[in-house]
Protein backbone atom coordinates (compact mmCIF):
# COMPACT_ATOMS: atom_id res chain seq x y z
CA UNK A 1 0.00 0.00 0.00
CA UNK A 2 1.28 3.46 -0.85
CA UNK A 3 1.08 6.53 1.38
CA UNK A 4 -1.55 8.04 -0.94
CA UNK A 5 -3.72 4.91 -0.76
CA UNK A 6 -3.41 4.98 3.03
CA UNK A 7 -4.43 8.66 3.14
CA UNK A 8 -7.42 7.91 0.93
CA UNK A 9 -8.66 5.31 3.44
CA UNK A 10 -8.10 7.73 6.35
CA UNK A 11 -10.07 10.45 4.56
CA UNK A 12 -12.90 8.04 3.64
CA UNK A 13 -13.28 7.04 7.28
CA UNK A 14 -12.89 10.51 8.82
CA UNK A 15 -14.46 12.66 6.11
CA UNK A 16 -11.24 14.58 5.50
CA UNK A 17 -10.42 17.98 6.94
CA UNK A 18 -11.97 21.35 6.10
CA UNK A 19 -9.45 24.14 5.62
CA UNK A 20 -11.18 27.53 5.95
CA UNK A 21 -10.60 30.32 3.45
CA UNK A 22 -7.74 32.75 3.94
CA UNK A 23 -8.27 36.42 3.29
CA UNK A 24 -5.96 38.32 1.04
CA UNK A 25 -3.30 40.15 3.07
CA UNK A 26 -0.70 42.07 1.08
CA UNK A 27 1.43 42.99 4.13
CA UNK A 28 1.92 39.28 4.98
CA UNK A 29 2.16 38.18 1.37
CA UNK A 30 -0.92 35.95 1.54
CA UNK A 31 -2.70 35.68 -1.78
CA UNK A 32 -5.87 34.28 -0.24
CA UNK A 33 -7.70 31.11 -1.15
CA UNK A 34 -11.14 29.57 -1.00
CA UNK A 35 -12.02 27.04 1.68
CA UNK A 36 -11.50 23.41 0.69
CA UNK A 37 -11.47 19.84 1.97
CA UNK A 38 -8.06 18.23 2.14
CA UNK A 39 -6.23 15.37 3.81
CA UNK A 40 -6.83 14.62 7.48
CA UNK A 41 -3.60 15.23 9.43
CA UNK A 42 -4.66 13.91 12.84
CA UNK A 43 -7.35 11.74 14.39
CA UNK A 44 -8.78 13.45 17.46
CA UNK A 45 -11.61 13.26 19.98
CA UNK A 46 -12.55 15.88 22.57
CA UNK A 47 -14.83 15.68 25.59
CA UNK A 48 -16.06 18.00 28.34
CA UNK A 49 -14.49 17.44 31.75
CA UNK A 50 -16.22 20.12 33.86
CA UNK A 51 -16.43 23.84 34.42
CA UNK A 52 -18.34 26.51 36.31
CA UNK A 53 -21.54 28.43 35.62
CA UNK A 54 -23.80 30.82 37.47
CA UNK A 55 -21.61 33.94 37.64
CA UNK A 56 -23.34 37.18 36.63
CA UNK A 57 -22.59 40.83 35.93
CA UNK A 58 -24.02 41.99 39.29
CA UNK A 59 -21.37 39.95 41.12
CA UNK A 60 -23.97 38.70 43.62
CA UNK A 61 -23.49 35.03 42.76
CA UNK A 62 -20.48 32.74 42.87
CA UNK A 63 -20.11 30.40 39.90
CA UNK A 64 -21.13 26.80 40.63
CA UNK A 65 -18.67 24.08 39.68
CA UNK A 66 -19.92 21.13 37.71
CA UNK A 67 -18.11 17.90 37.10
CA UNK A 68 -17.56 15.77 34.07
CA UNK A 69 -20.22 13.93 32.18
CA UNK A 70 -20.79 10.49 33.62
CA UNK A 71 -19.76 9.08 30.23
CA UNK A 72 -16.27 7.56 30.11
CA UNK A 73 -13.44 9.00 28.04
CA UNK A 74 -14.36 8.42 24.37
CA UNK A 75 -12.47 5.97 22.19
CA UNK A 76 -10.69 6.93 18.98
CA UNK A 77 -13.37 5.18 16.92
CA UNK A 78 -12.04 6.48 13.59
CA UNK A 79 -8.63 4.99 14.42
CA UNK A 80 -10.24 1.63 15.22
CA UNK A 81 -12.17 1.69 11.93
CA UNK A 82 -9.00 2.52 9.97
CA UNK A 83 -7.15 -0.35 11.66
CA UNK A 84 -10.01 -2.75 10.87
CA UNK A 85 -9.61 -1.87 7.17
CA UNK A 86 -5.80 -1.79 7.01
CA UNK A 87 -4.48 -4.09 9.75
CA UNK A 88 -7.27 -6.42 10.92
CA UNK A 89 -4.71 -8.94 12.17
CA UNK A 90 -3.06 -6.48 14.60
CA UNK A 91 -2.84 -8.02 18.05
CA UNK A 92 -3.51 -6.49 21.43
CA UNK A 93 0.17 -5.91 22.29
CA UNK A 94 0.81 -4.05 19.01
CA UNK A 95 -2.35 -2.00 19.56
CA UNK A 96 -1.13 -1.04 23.05
CA UNK A 97 2.22 0.06 21.54
CA UNK A 98 0.36 2.16 18.97
CA UNK A 99 -1.71 3.80 21.72
CA UNK A 100 1.52 5.04 23.32
CA UNK A 101 1.74 7.46 20.37
CA UNK A 102 -1.57 9.09 21.38
CA UNK A 103 -1.11 12.56 22.90
CA UNK A 104 -3.43 14.01 25.53
CA UNK A 105 -4.22 17.69 26.06
CA UNK A 106 -6.62 19.97 27.95
CA UNK A 107 -8.11 23.38 27.30
CA UNK A 108 -10.47 25.78 29.04
CA UNK A 109 -13.04 27.93 27.27
CA UNK A 110 -13.42 31.06 29.40
CA UNK A 111 -16.73 32.87 29.37
CA UNK A 112 -18.01 35.99 31.11
CA UNK A 113 -18.21 36.46 34.90
CA UNK A 114 -16.00 33.53 35.89
CA UNK A 115 -17.96 30.95 33.95
CA UNK A 116 -15.88 28.41 32.04
CA UNK A 117 -15.94 24.94 30.48
CA UNK A 118 -13.01 22.52 30.61
CA UNK A 119 -12.22 20.01 27.87
CA UNK A 120 -9.76 17.17 27.40
CA UNK A 121 -8.66 15.69 24.08
CA UNK A 122 -6.56 12.91 22.69
CA UNK A 123 -5.10 12.62 19.22
CA UNK A 124 -2.72 10.70 17.04
CA UNK A 125 -1.03 12.18 13.99
CA UNK A 126 -1.82 10.37 10.74
CA UNK A 127 1.90 10.45 9.87
CA UNK A 128 2.75 8.66 13.16
CA UNK A 129 0.11 6.04 12.39
CA UNK A 130 1.55 5.52 8.89
CA UNK A 131 5.11 5.16 10.27
CA UNK A 132 3.97 2.67 12.91
CA UNK A 133 2.09 0.52 10.39
CA UNK A 134 4.95 0.67 7.86
CA UNK A 135 7.62 -0.29 10.45
CA UNK A 136 5.58 -3.37 11.37
CA UNK A 137 4.80 -4.20 7.71
CA UNK A 138 1.02 -3.79 7.96
CA UNK A 139 1.18 -1.53 4.89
Amino acid sequence: MTRDEFQKIVDEVTGGEYYPPERKNKSRGIEGRKGYYGPKLKIKVEWMTGGAWGGNCWDDSDPYSYGPDPDPEPELEDLDTILEKIAPSMGFVQYKKLMQKVKYDTRIEHEYYGNHTSYASKEILVEDLWDFLKEREYV
